[in-house]
């Protein structure tokens, strides 16, 4: 896996920073590169869409995610199970 970690402090109350990330399907109003987030049947799955041009070139990725146990306002959690291979992990805290 290729880790990477960030820190970004938000001027916001946590519960809205959740409601934010907790609410896939409109992640694509934020985050550009994503193109479409489907809530599956399924229990906890996700189908993901990156669509981008890179140096003109139009790419597609799509990726099926289950979503991991989460504490409410503290993390979520997710892995592709299938398509694109990743996992990830948003922590929030106060101040």
């Amino acid at each position: 896996w290729l880790s990477t970690e960030g820190t970004v402090q938000v001027e916001a109350p946590t519960s809205l920073i959740w409601s934010l990330w907790s609410n896939f399907e409109d992640m694509p109003r934020w985050q550009p590169w994503l193109h479409k987030v489907e809530t599956l049947p399924e229990k906890d799955l996700t189908k993901w869409t990156l669509r981008k041009k890179v140096v003109g070139i139009p790419l597609q990725f799509s990726w099926i995610a289950r979503q991991l146990p989460s504490e409410y306002l503290k993390q979520i959690k997710w892995e592709s199970v299938s398509g694109m291979n990743n996992r990830g992990r948003v922590e929030f805290s106060e101040g």
